[in-house]
């Protein structure tokens, strides 16, 4: 296990423990989800548990009658919903009812200085605050009177935080991470005066975990040991106790006026603020938030799963989540939904809120971050807008992802009229297998109820095209190409006889890193086995290789070689499969595996709570704890933490191949189902392949425009670095970031501008190959007959393709 703490212009920014691929990945998804700052746990890490993601999306909207009358009936469930939710004119599907008027969703442009969101918050005389960090992570407060029309911002120098908290009068608190037993408050008033005070925690390593002011000015704290009680503002005392049993576990709360709502693991409590007692517990919300996980556990610095504020009077209030924005009066036995969340840019269920407000009942602002990015998000009723959409699109993927979701997002936004549904096909909670998923969807798709759009990641592609299921979407290909450019080698590969039926919009290569003459026998999977035996004489280190499982070391040489292995006819080659097992097996056995093997957890899609990861990290080299690294890139930012490890341990970079052609693997590979609603299904795929949707930093953009921009972003200043120790050791290394020159960020877009040919995407042969292969890996079956079952196997599902 490894301990990671990033830290950019001397402040920490992320810190926790993990195994290191997903710990890297964590820290580097701090920047790209702005703010979205993950503390995971170890086991979570360790085990590399895949947080399920819903998998069907309806549309937002509320028919909604613009009098007093338009938040009656909580308390009766005339709406229909069976899960105490009242909705609000949708049809059982979630489809819109009849009739007219729905919210309409569009992004509040923030001013340039807020790069990702810390705090959001209507002030009392309805000014809309926003607490925000520029990509420097310097502080910044924006106020705006006109409704998100305009803005003011103020720079905060100096400022260190853990939490931050924002009062009604436009006070900011910032707390700082806890030192010698005392968290320290920054507390900047209205008029931008500043003052210091520490909060005394009942433990030396207790800190404060959630943080909100009541209208009071009382600052409301939850520290970790259990204890929540008031702060007065002015010197840092302790104003009241909450009633609450400090054994009970509170993952968040929010306070609206002196109320605070307060999440445990079954229930939500209501307590006064000035009283420190119970007033009600939230039955109707308890059924809302606590039967969903995704709304109870925390795993966040900034930002809820769920945020509240005041709706129409001091006797109701608005919460927002994933799900949509829902109203609650105090006594009602029903929460009422406002808006349909599945439609809205904050659908995924790892969403987190940084506040909520009515404006009017006619207009909503959320602030919120979906994964890929923090933004404020506005609401407003349109009376004339249809509540039944023109046109329905259904989009298929086998997993989830944020980058996806991204790009529906970006796509309602410009198609307002078309009901766009996803649908996932395999989840952590529905439990579906690969095999029963591809049947259901063939099944339907047969049935002439299959989707419009399909995303082909793991799918026999091939198969689709031969059964004529996919059209042709060259016109698309070629309508982005000429806007922004397209790498021409994927779609070079991506055509076939003249016609495009599936392209790739993301993609991974695979690079290694060490000496120069390691990485030059690089370019032939025996020839770098020969070295790795080579360099396993000497004993510097503790491993040769960074520390993979069997089943990533036969997928790290998946990725590179299994295209190779096709013959004309489209069996597999014997030999070429043979040759692979050899070769990885020979790299497997320089090291001692036992540690990885024990707690690894192997992932064949390469998904983690919507995120593609790749299998290369810059640490065991840095570290000197291994001699060579390899593995997938799945992002541009993958290069700067290898070039700037490669700094300081003087190691160089090249592409993996076997035979030296270059191989990529295709992320979020799309195709238009024939028969459906293709035009809607091929301005999805333009969308999805566009510069705007490229610009989410989740796999390398297909989209040339969108990926000079993000080579060009690392070569701007950076004073980030990241400080890590290995195997619980207290020798810390820490890897300075750098800037990009012009000269790597030339070559670095010239070797993935030069990749050739796909890996086999069909993740059922995926699979067969590193189940069985792992096997023999691993000595627990002979080289033949590994051989052997894996081609039978293969070439027969083939077979059955046809």
């Amino acid at each position: 296990m490894l301990h990671v703490e990033c830290q950019s212009r001397g402040k920490t920014v992320y810190s926790g423990y993990g195994c290191e691929a997903a710990i890297v990945k964590a820290k580097e998804r701090y920047n790209k989800k702005k703010g979205h700052k993950n503390k995971m746990k170890n086991a979570k890490i360790k085990n590399r548990q895949k947080r399920s993601m819903l998998g069907v999306t309806v549309i937002l909207f509320l028919l909604m009658t613009l009098t007093a009358g338009i938040f009656t009936g909580c308390g009766k469930n005339t709406g229909g919903g069976t899960d105490g939710t009242e909705s609000s004119g949708t049809n059982a599907d979630g489809s819109a009812g009849g009739g007219k008027g729905r919210f309409i969703e569009s992004k509040v442009a923030l001013p340039e200085e807020i790069n990702s969101i810390l705090q959001f918050k209507a002030l009392s005389d309805g000014t809309l605050e926003v607490v925000g960090e520029d990509a420097d992570y310097s502080i910044y407060v924006a106020k705006s009177s006109d409704g998100g029309g305009s803005w003011e911002t103020t720079p905060l120098e100096d400022i260190s935080y853990g939490d931050v908290a924002v009062a009604e009068d436009g006070t900011v608190a910032f707390l700082d991470y806890t030192e010698n037993g005392l968290c320290p408050v920054t507390i900047v008033d209205a008029d931008g005066s500043t003052h210091t005070f520490s909060i005394e925690m009942p433990a030396e390593d207790a800190f404060v975990s959630v943080a909100a002011f009541d209208s009071n000015k009382q600052l409301i704290v939850r520290n970790t040991v259990g204890g929540l009680y008031g702060i007065d503002c002015t010197d840092g005392s302790k104003t009241v106790t909450f009633e609450i049993d400090e054994d009970t576990y509170i993952p968040y709360f929010d306070v609206v006026g002196t109320n605070c709502y307060i999440v445990t693991s079954d229930k939500v409590l209501c307590y006064d603020t000035t009283t420190g007692k119970e007033t009600d517990e939230l039955t109707a919300l308890t059924e809302q938030i606590c039967s969903d996980d995704n709304l109870v556990y925390r795993n966040t610095d900034t930002g809820l799963p769920v945020t509240f504020a005041k709706a129409e009077n001091d006797n109701s209030i608005i919460f927002a989540d994933y799900k949509g924005i829902f109203h609650y009066t105090t006594g009602g036995a029903v929460v009422e939904e406002l808006v349909q969340g599945e439609q809205t840019a904050l659908s995924n269920s790892g969403a987190i809120f940084y506040g909520v407000y009515m404006q009017d009942e006619t207009h909503l602002f959320v602030a919120g971050n979906n994964g890929m990015e923090g933004a404020l998000y506005s609401y407003t009723y349109d009376a004339d807008a249809s509540a039944n959409l023109n046109q329905e699109l259904n989009i298929y993927a086998l997993q989830d992802s944020d980058t996806l979701r991204q790009a529906v997002t970006i796509f309602r936004q410009e198609y307002a009229d078309i009901y766009v549904n996803l649908e996932i096909g395999m989840t952590d909670d529905n439990g579906v297998t690969l095999e029963d998923a591809l049947k259901t969807l063939s099944t339907d798709i047969l049935a002439g109820n299959g989707p419009d759009v399909l995303i082909l990641d793991g799918m026999p592609v091939d198969s689709y095209v031969e059964k004529g299921i996919l059209t042709d979407i060259s016109d698309v290909v070629d309508e982005v190409k000429a806007s922004d450019g397209l790498v021409d080698s994927i779609v070079k590969d991506s055509t076939k006889d003249g016609k495009i039926y599936a392209i790739p919009t993301r993609f991974l290569v695979s690079f290694i890193t060490s000496d120069r003459q390691t990485v030059d026998a690089g370019k032939s999977t025996q020839a770098l086995a020969d070295r790795i035996e080579t360099l396993a004489k000497d004993k510097s280190t503790t491993y040769v290789v960074q520390q993979k499982m069997a089943e990533e070391l036969l997928l790290d040489f998946y990725n590179v070689d299994s295209q190779n292995w096709v013959k004309e006819d489209g069996s597999l080659d014997e030999t070429k499969v043979s040759d692979y097992l050899t070769q990885v097996k020979r790299i497997y056995d320089v090291d001692d595996h036992r540690d990885i093997e024990s707690y690894g957890n192997f992932s064949e899609s390469g998904m983690f709570d919507g995120y593609r990861y790749g299998t290369l990290d810059s640490m065991d080299l840095f570290a000197e704890t291994c001699k060579v690294e390899f593995g997938t890139i799945a992002d541009v930012e993958d290069f700067q933490l290898m070039l700037s490890a490669g700094t300081t341990d003087g190691a160089v970079y090249g592409v993996l191949s076997n035979g030296g052609t270059s191989s990529y693997v295709p992320f979020l590979q799309a195709g238009v189902v024939s028969g459906g609603n293709e035009d809607a299904g091929k301005a999805f795929v333009k969308t999805l392949l566009g510069k705007e949707a490229g610009a989410s930093s989740n796999g390398i953009p297909v989209n040339e425009a969108a990926l000079k921009d993000q080579i060009n972003a690392l070569m701007g200043r950076t004073e980030t670095s990241m400080a890590f120790n290995r195997d619980g050791s207290d020798k810390i290394y820490t890897i300075e970031y750098r800037s990009m020159t012009q000269e790597e960020a030339d070559a670095i877009l010239a070797q993935l501008e030069a990749v050739e040919q796909s890996a086999l995407t069909d993740r059922t042969i995926q699979n067969l190959v590193i189940e069985r292969g792992t096997s023999y890996v691993k000595g627990e079956q002979n080289l033949e007959e590994t051989v052997n079952e894996i081609t039978k196997k293969v070439n027969l599902y083939l077979a059955e393709q046809q």
